[in-house]
């Protein structure tokens, strides 16, 4: 990862001490991920073919470091499908822990953010939807997660809808 890291981004080729308290030295990159400064994220594990799922395990575990930290998202069952490799075998992911988001109420999430973003009077709690008047709806199709969207309130008793 530090040489993929190196070569995206020149500046982290510099060199520096790996380790103050080791002699050598490393790229700016493999200090960056040594010190843990770099969580790689990696989405869409479920976008993957079935067949090279367990494949993308492996190959993340052989290519991060013990311990290094890593998000990795996926729906719960092609997760969990590609633990199983096509020979039958287990392949999990070194150090892993599950995390299952769940819907929030956007009314409690804009107060949430309002409070924690400088207060009442910032920008964001301007532009944010309880003090424009705008409304939460969910979206009308499911096949979309149930994702949550903002739409902006019009004259009349209508209101815009999310785009199907």
């Amino acid at each position: 990862m530090a040489d993929e890291l190196a070569q995206e981004h020149s500046a982290l080729r510099a060199l520096v001490p790996a380790d103050p308290a080791q002699p050598g030295t490393g790229t700016q990159a493999h200090a960056l991920l040594e010190q843990r400064l770099i969580l790689p994220i990696l989405d869409g594990l479920d976008e993957l073919p079935q067949a090279v799922r367990a494949r993308a395990l492996h190959a993340i575990n052989q290519a991060l470091p013990a311990g290094q930290p890593l998000v990795l998202s996926s729906r719960a069952a092609e997760y969990r499908s590609a633990l199983t490799a096509p020979s039958g075998t287990t392949v999990l992911l070194n150090g892993a822990a599950g995390i299952r988001l769940l819907p929030l109420d956007p009314e409690k999430a804009a107060a949430y953010l309002e409070r924690d973003a400088g207060g009442p009077a910032s920008q964001a709690a301007a532009r944010s939807p309880l003090a424009t008047g705008h409304r939460f709806a969910r979206h009308p199709r499911p096949d979309l997660r149930g994702a949550e969207h903002r739409t902006r309130p019009v004259p009349g008793p209508h209101h815009l809808q999310p785009p199907p």
